[in-house]
C-alpha cells in the first residue's frame, strides 16, 4: 500500500471483487495472475497464478476478464481471456481447484447465491446471433444435473457483458 491509501498493484487490473466479509479484495490482471489484498492494511495476502502467468519477462499472456468470490467465501472463480474458468480455494493457500473451457467466448461470470455454481455469460460465434449463459457446478465444473439449463435470449444480441444475481436467487 502506498501512503495515500492506494494499492501498488504490479500489473494492470482487469477485474476486481470484494470478499463476502469485505475484509479482502481480489484483483485480476492482464498477465493472468490474481492477487488477494487485505482491505485494512493494503498488504498482499496471496497470489494466484495460472500456468505461465506473470513471468517478469512476459506481458499479456492470458489476461483475466472476470473474478468473483463465492458468497460463502469458499472459492474464487476467475475467467481468462481464452475462456478458461478456474476455481481457486482460499482455504488451501489459494491453489487452483480445477478448470474448464466453456463454449463460445466467455465475457463475465457471477456466482449463484448459494455458492453451488457460477453462471458464465458468453458471446456467440460469428453469425450465430445469440448470446448464451452457461451454468457450471463449483465442484465438478460441469452443468449441475439437478438444475435446468439457463434461459436462452429471445432476441439477437452482441453479447452479455455483465452479470449480477439477486441475493435471494430470483
Amino acid at each position: 500500500q502506498q501512503g495515500d491509501g492506494t494499492l501498488a498493484i504490479p500489473r494492470a487490473v482487469t477485474a476486481l471483487a470484494w470478499s463476502p466479509d469485505s475484509r479482502k479484495l481480489v484483483t485480476a490482471s492482464e498477465c493472468g495472475s490474481a492477487w488477494v489484498w487485505s482491505a485494512s492494511t493494503g498488504g498482499m495476502l496471496a497470489r494466484m497464478d495460472q500456468p505461465h502467468g506473470c513471468a517478469e519477462t512476459t506481458q499479456h499472456i492470458n489476461p483475466m476478464r472476470s473474478i468473483a468470490y463465492a458468497p460463502s467465501g469458499s472459492l474464487i472463480a476467475t475467467l481468462e481471456h481464452t475462456g478458461v474458468v478456474r476455481m481457486w480455494a482460499p482455504h488451501v493457500e489459494y491453489r487452483c481447484a480445477g478448470s474448464t473451457q466453456p463454449h463460445y467466448s466467455p465475457h463475465c461470470l457471477a456466482w449463484l447465491p448459494d455458492s453451488s455454481a457460477v453462471l458464465v455469460a458468453t458471446k456467440p460465434p460469428l453469425g450465430a446471433g445469440f448470446s448464451g449463459l452457461q451454468l457450471l457446478d463449483a465442484a465438478t465444473l460441469q452443468h449441475p444435473e439437478h438444475l435446468p439449463p439457463p434461459p436462452k435470449p429471445s432476441q439477437q444480441t452482441d453479447g452479455i457483458t455483465a452479470l449480477t444475481l439477486a441475493p435471494c436467487g430470483a
